[in-house]
């Protein structure tokens, strides 16, 4: 009789840590899902921020990414909008500890620092002060590129109300530090990362 309780016993030990493991399993690929942004997603992120944008009777003439990664995001949006007369516009983001900004990119761009990064912005982008910009970018964590971009446009007489922002997650930080972009696809932590089809960004 002890052998047939011991038996029972393993028995559901046994079933206790199989079912322990795959929900384990489950819930770790749950939450990778919820920091994961896909190939396939591209399509409702671009319908996304279309009804965003109409809903705030924003009709961007320009798209803006200051990193050229966000371009395929970019050109979703653009597609959605059904505009030919919008532009992609691209920036750039050096590094500071790697790169000074090379003399022949300031003929082009005007720069600006974060404490970690030089941000280029096109000279083009300035070139109509009525121009609608919206920006197209990865996430934000402290919002430092982000708010240096709206201020150094406000700077160039671009009015605020003719810039909005989007990305495709803003973190725990940014929400703190009320740096959020206007719209936003996720939300996500900052120890956690995103994921995405390229890579996963971390601080």
């Amino acid at each position: 009789m002890n052998n047939i309780i011991m038996l029972i016993s393993l028995i559901i030990s046994f079933i206790s840590i199989v079912v322990s493991i795959y929900y384990g399993i489950t819930n770790a690929k749950i939450k990778r899902e919820f920091k994961t942004v896909k190939w396939s997603d591209f399509p409702s992120i671009a319908d996304f921020v279309y009804k965003k944008c109409k809903g705030n009777n924003f009709m961007p003439d320009i798209i803006f990414i200051a990193n050229p990664a966000y371009y395929h995001i970019a050109k979703s949006i653009l597609l959605k909008f059904n505009n030919d007369n919008i532009l992609i516009i691209n920036g750039m983001l050096i590094n500071k500890n790697e790169s000074s900004v090379p003399d022949i990119l300031k003929n082009e761009f005007h720069v600006f620092d974060t404490t970690i990064r030089h941000v280029l912005l096109p000279k083009s982008l300035f070139e109509n002060k009525n121009n609608k910009i919206l920006f197209v970018g990865g996430w934000v964590v402290t919002g430092n590129i982000l708010n240096g971009i709206k201020k150094y446009l406000q700077k160039e007489s671009i009015p605020e109300e003719n810039f909005k922002s989007f990305c495709l997650a803003t973190t725990n930080i940014a929400k703190d530090l009320n740096s959020s972009p206007d719209y936003y696809w996720k939300e996500v932590s900052v120890e956690e990362g995103l994921y995405l089809p390229w890579g996963k960004l971390i601080v």
